[in-house]
């Protein structure tokens, strides 16, 4: 094979191997947008204090590291804070499980109803009389391992009287309809 066949070649292998693999990446690369229908404008149950729901994704990188995240910082003094499992989540809940966190379970739908969240994770922050704070992502980048995690900051930068602008939620898609757009060809999301 001369050197025009190698290189013809290589080019096809080239795509062969790059194609998919941007296919993969770019879904960490796009963050998470809020649902169509996101109504959640007050916490169904006002009380003394703030509250946070970190909502996380099953099976989902971003979401584990911010739960490596809550574990490691604990609970916060005058926070209230509820960790919503999405899908079927046993390595999330066994990571949580000995902490001061409420931890519940959810399906996709009930949390797109419920907060208008499509994915995860995503942080919501409610002031004392139930009204929405916060609702976004915990670091300007792709929450991982190392990465560090504002949601402290910004709850305290809010309850001091500060505006703080939402951090994008990159993570995993849990809404069927957004799996579906995402990835078509189901290589990320299997059924």
């Amino acid at each position: 094979m001369g050197a025009k066949g190698r290189l013809v070649v290589f080019t096809v292998w080239a795509i062969l191997i790059n194609v998919p693999l941007a296919y993969l990446a770019a879904n960490h690369l796009v963050p998470v947008p809020s649902s169509t229908n996101h109504s959640l404008k007050t916490f169904p149950a006002a009380g003394p204090e703030w509250k946070a729901v970190h909502l996380l994704a099953a099976d989902c990188g971003c979401s584990l590291s911010v739960a490596r995240h809550l574990q490691s910082r604990g609970t916060q003094d005058g926070l209230a804070e509820i960790v919503v499992l999405i899908g079927d989540a046993p390595d999330l809940r066994a990571l949580l499980g000995n902490t001061r966190f409420e931890v519940q379970s959810a399906e996709p739908a009930g949390v797109e109803r419920d907060y208008g969240v499509v994915g995860g994770p995503w942080l919501l922050l409610f002031r004392p009389d139930g009204s929405l704070a916060y609702s976004g992502g915990y670091a300007p980048v792709r929450a991982r391992d190392g990465v560090v995690f504002q949601d402290v900051a910004i709850w305290e930068r809010i309850r001091s009287g500060q505006s703080v602008a939402a951090l994008p939620a990159f993570g995993c898609a849990t809404s069927e309809q957004l799996r579906q757009a995402l990835d078509p060809l189901h290589l990320k999301y299997t059924r």
